[in-house]
């Protein structure tokens, strides 16, 4: 869509997004470009690859400084350097104590090294496992 900057989404008249304000737009072209994509953020949102949507989308959600950041399958699709760029980048937000982090996933080599608590479901069965990851 012509005129979307990724750090503006597209409208859609069936999901309605507040502008972002400048401050907003400054933070994410600042943490776009700590993750080296500082190129992206005039591009549009559609033509970037699904990884540097991924990242995208999460900057555009780090921007409001959550206290708890859910992230649901954010490699789903990926290949292995875009999800490295990912679990990376959540690794960075994790160092920094930006936000409390749920990481949801089905694909235990993917779980960020900043993971320490691993819920498991298995046959209808709960395991827990703590520590450092390994």
């Amino acid at each position: 869509m012509p005129g979307h900057s990724s750090l503006r989404l597209p409208r859609f008249p069936w999901v309605s997004f507040r502008d972002c304000t400048t401050e907003e737009i400054e933070r994410g072209r600042q943490a776009l470009s700590t993750l080296g994509l500082g190129g992206v953020a005039d591009q549009p949102l559609l033509e970037l690859s699904e990884g540097a949507q991924r990242l995208v989308l999460l900057v555009r959600a780090l921007v409001a400084n959550p206290e708890l950041l859910v992230l649901d399958e954010p490699c789903q699709g990926l290949d292995a350097v875009h999800t490295r760029q990912v679990t990376s980048a959540v690794d960075r937000v994790a160092r920094e104590g930006r936000a409390c982090i749920i990481y949801v996933t089905h694909h235990e080599e993917e779980i960020p090294s900043c993971i320490t608590r691993v819920l498991r479901l298995k046959a209808g069965r709960v395991f827990v496992w703590e520590g450092e990851p390994g």
